[in-house]
């Protein structure tokens, strides 16, 4: 799957609800986005299409042996290299810690972060 293939996915991809935009599934993975009220988004209300909106949530989730995973990008040394893993982070009481969810990830990044995703999930070494 190139940066191509994957622009055409993200502009046919559909709402499942006021919340989730349809799953995006690979090999054994899957990219959850979301955006609107309840997402980590910009703008945070309902908008139709995925590129109406500045940065959206996105949450990856593996599949090994018939049990999903949840990635934490900053966690796993398959992502920390790629600069979008920074967003799979948040900050309290003035602690950064490692997060599942990437929050208001540019939409400018999406297609080159599915692309990296995409090109792990071809390497065999780790499986």
């Amino acid at each position: 799957m190139n940066k191509e293939e994957i622009n055409q996915l993200l502009l046919t991809l559909n709402r499942k609800d006021d919340y989730r935009f349809e799953d995006i599934n690979f090999s054994n993975f899957t990219i959850k986005i979301a955006a609107g009220l309840r997402a980590y988004s910009e703008p945070r209300r309902f908008m139709g299409k995925l590129f109406s909106y500045k940065s959206i949530q996105v949450q990856i989730i593996e599949t090994v042996k018939d049990q999903d995973r949840i990635i934490k990008p900053l966690d796993d040394e398959r992502f920390q290299k790629f600069g979008w893993a920074k967003h799979f982070s948040y900050e309290k009481n003035n602690s950064e810690y490692n997060s599942s969810i990437g929050y208001c990830v540019p939409i400018k990044d999406i297609s080159g972060m599915i692309h990296e995703i995409y090109r792990v999930s071809k390497l065999k070494m780790f499986f």
